[in-house]
């Protein structure tokens, strides 16, 4: 191979295998075999990247040593039993994936987002980011969370609203973030870390924030990003002694600016300081529970993975708590309160049809105003006329319970608690009439109204 070209990954995965007595040191090697010491980055980069070589301690004098892992063992295995054809190594592997990925995501989602907003004449509002109504209502659609939603079950957008953005300008704030952070953790943790990283600290960065401030509404991937910056910072506080000293210094004063900038953005107006404190903490603590060897045992990954499952858990029950213990929701419980009572009081009417409007009040007491010349006066043929009302309002009554019996839940109770008043006036009215018993009737009547009212909620 030309020296120009430069080795390949599975050159140097070969040369540092064949180093049994110790670290392998790419300086050493470069200066034994007239290489380039630089050339050789770039191939020791994405094996670290796939995990198939890990770092050992720099040595003072070589510089950085490394080694082969188990996963690296494999892939040479492999290679050699493979014919040229099917080759177990490829050249062109690029191990940074998911940083890119969750990039195009994030630029997905805003243009599908675009496009709604456009389908709604509302999409210079939604790329200004102002608030507008129209454009609020996009971001809903497309996947922000509030305080009533998570309450109405849709925890989903915890996720969700880490793909939304309220504006371009706040899209291009995270994604350059994302741009120049992103591979760079990814290559510290590996494409499968990196992921789960991001998204513990994303979830649990929106969970903290709806749990701090659930009337407003939420969106952007500010936690996942800050637990991003977050996991470098575990790695490097873990790490350091594998980094040249100068790299490791440099490494700290950028990670301290970027700190020191995003804390002066979390003040800012509409901007969520709990979603990104949540996010780093996550982001810190899911990190320390991944860090094992490249070459780490079966159990020692599952207990890593475990603990990963418990940051995002603590996250959510921080969340739950709040919602059932927390003033700041009362506003929001009471809300939801009530759009469940008109949900369910819509379906209930549907169930029923137009009986409802027979047996509501106003016409139960139009049938006892029709009731009173007869009970004054004991006019016989009015008697019977009402009467025969009565009953047809009791047999409708009965007729809407039937109905009704496929809805469950506390408000179909309660408007068949009030169909079952209506029948008990309805045969008052039709036995207790013709001996003019007021107050038997009356008691009856309001007994009905009474059941009304809690059937809407009064």
């Amino acid at each position: 191979m030309e020296p120009s070209a430069g080795p390949s990954k599975l050159d140097v995965l070969r040369w540092v295998a064949d180093q049994t007595d110790g670290p392998w040191f790419p300086s050493r090697h470069a200066a034994a075999h007239g290489l380039d010491r630089e050339s050789l980055d770039p191939p020791l980069s994405e094996l670290r990247r796939s995990e198939w070589v890990a770092v050992t301690t720099w040595e003072k004098g070589f510089g950085q040593g490394y080694r082969i892992t188990e996963a690296g063992t494999r892939v040479l295995t492999q290679r050699e039993i493979k014919s040229p054809q099917q080759p177990a190594f490829q050249e062109d592997d690029l191990p940074a994936v998911a940083s890119p990925t969750l990039l195009f995501a994030n630029l997905t989602w805003l243009a599908i987002g675009l496009f709604i907003a456009w389908r709604m004449g509302v999409g210079v509002e939604f790329l200004k980011g102002d608030g507008h109504p129209g454009a609020v209502q996009v971001l809903y659609k497309t996947g922000a969370v509030t305080g009533l939603s998570i309450l109405q079950g849709d925890w989903w957008r915890l996720a969700s609203c880490c793909f939304v953005h309220v504006g371009l300008f706040h899209l291009a704030a995270n994604m350059l973030t994302l741009g120049m952070l992103g591979p760079v953790v990814e290559g510290l943790w590996g494409k499968r870390r990196f992921a789960v990283i991001y998204g513990v600290s994303g979830i649990v960065g929106s969970a903290v924030a709806v749990a701090v401030h659930p009337q407003g509404i939420l969106a952007g991937a500010s936690g996942a990003l800050w637990g991003v910056l977050a996991a470098m910072v575990a790695w490097l506080l873990g790490h350091r002694n594998e980094l040249r000293p100068g790299i490791a210094a440099d490494w700290g004063r950028k990670i301290a600016l970027i700190l020191f900038i995003n804390i002066l953005i979390s003040f800012a107006p509409e901007v969520s300081m709990a979603a990104h404190l949540g996010g780093g903490i996550a982001g810190f603590a899911t990190s320390v529970c991944l860090d094992w060897p490249a070459d780490k045992s079966r159990r020692r990954k599952l207990l890593g993975i475990l603990g990963a499952c418990m940051v995002l858990a603590a996250g959510l029950l921080f969340l739950a708590g709040s919602i059932r213990y927390s003033e700041q929701w009362n506003g929001v419980r009471e809300k939801n309160r009530l759009h469940q009572l008109d949900r369910d009081r819509s379906r209930f009417q549907a169930a029923v049809g137009e009986r409802l409007g027979r047996l509501a009040p106003a016409a139960v007491h139009a049938l006892m105003k029709q009731a009173e010349p007869p009970l004054v006066m004991s006019l016989p043929k009015a008697n019977e006329a009402v009467r025969e009302k009565a009953r047809a309002m009791r047999d409708t009554a009965t007729d809407a319970i039937a109905k009704s019996q496929s809805q469950e839940g506390a408000t179909a109770d309660r408007y068949r608690n009030y169909f079952l008043r209506v029948i008990e006036f309805a045969e008052a009215l039709d036995t207790e009439l013709a001996v003019a018993n007021i107050p038997a009737i009356l008691e009856k009547l309001y007994a009905a109204d009474a059941a009304w009212m809690k059937a809407i909620g009064k």
